[in-house]
């Protein structure tokens, strides 16, 4: 691999393509369909999995909804499972009453799969992280998503309201992916062992679970299938009391590790030990400008 070579790609050329930030690398990789991806990333070393995958503001997504709860002790499992049921019960109500007419959309928690990355930070606090995912119905862009994720939030009761996370503008989101994790983290995403307890589905290919919905894009391969046994096991244990209902600033913080990318130069790779081959990766400057600058950088030659 030449790790010198650079390339450049206008911002349509993205319109097919899935763009993930490699956390690790400090950096963006292109890849050409989702099994691409997963060569790469199961040919990762697990330590080395923190990969979000990048979903631009005119790009065809899936409804997911983030919840967030931080505590200083480990929160009892009937708060956190009934947290996550009266969100999914409010995304259930809003897609029956404004969406009831459209194509696959979502009519039960069956219809639903979560996904988190729960456990203790290294931070030494307990984090409750879920993306509930709608992975058979999308929005044509982030505005109709926006108003979805807008709706659930006034559906939901304000004690509710305040562990919603909503994407901050620019409207550019960055999606922790299946199986990856924070740097110098252990808490990797994986389909949640509480979906026994929601009634939601398990069994779901893993090209399902990113929330970039790409009609067009290139399937190489059947890909694999999630499943109840992929999960981590979760502690059931029901009777540690919570210190702290609220995120706090600094728990906010962290868990909205999400880097902003900024200016970027274009190249092909980085030296990871990894032979998979990737279209190119961005590598980010630490510098203050703002996101918009990820498409206005495709767009000029080197």
């Amino acid at each position: 691999m030449d790790y010198n070579k650079y390339e450049t790609y206008l911002a349509d050329d993205l319109s097919t393509k899935l763009v993930v930030q490699d956390h690790t690398a400090d950096g963006y990789r292109v890849f050409d369909s989702f099994d691409e991806f997963w060569d790469f990333s199961d040919n990762t070393p697990p330590h080395l999995r923190c990969f979000s995958e990048v979903v631009f503001e005119d790009t065809p997504q899936a409804p997911i909804v983030h919840v967030g709860i931080s505590s200083h002790s480990k929160m009892p499992k009937k708060k956190i499972v009934s947290t996550i049921e009266t969100v999914i019960t409010g995304m259930i109500d809003i897609f029956h009453t404004s969406y009831h007419n459209t194509k696959n959309v979502p009519i039960s928690p069956k219809d639903l799969v979560v996904i988190d990355e729960c456990g203790l930070s290294s931070h030494g606090f307990w984090i409750y992280s879920f993306h509930i995912l709608a992975p058979s119905f999308f929005f044509s862009r982030y505005q109709e998503a926006s108003i979805f994720l807008d709706n659930v939030a006034l559906r939901v009761p304000k004690k509710i309201q305040q562990y919603l996370f909503l994407p901050c503008s620019p409207p550019i989101q960055y999606i922790r992916i299946l199986d990856s994790t924070f740097p110098d983290d252990a808490r990797n995403k994986k389909i949640s062992s509480y979906s026994r307890y929601l009634g939601t589905a398990t069994d779901i290919p893993r090209n399902g679970l990113f929330v970039n919905h790409f009609p067009d894009l290139k399937v190489d391969s059947v890909s694999q299938t999630t499943s109840e046994n992929y999960c981590n096991n979760i502690s059931e244990k029901t009777n540690e009391p919570i210190q702290a209902d609220e995120v706090d600033d600094l728990q906010l913080a962290v868990m909205q590790q999400h880097v902003l990318p900024h200016q970027f130069t274009h190249s092909d790779s980085v030296a990871n030990g990894n032979d998979c081959s990737v279209s190119f990766i961005y590598s980010k400057d630490a510098i203050d400008e703002n996101i918009p600058e990820i498409v206005d950088s495709l767009e000029k030659d080197n």
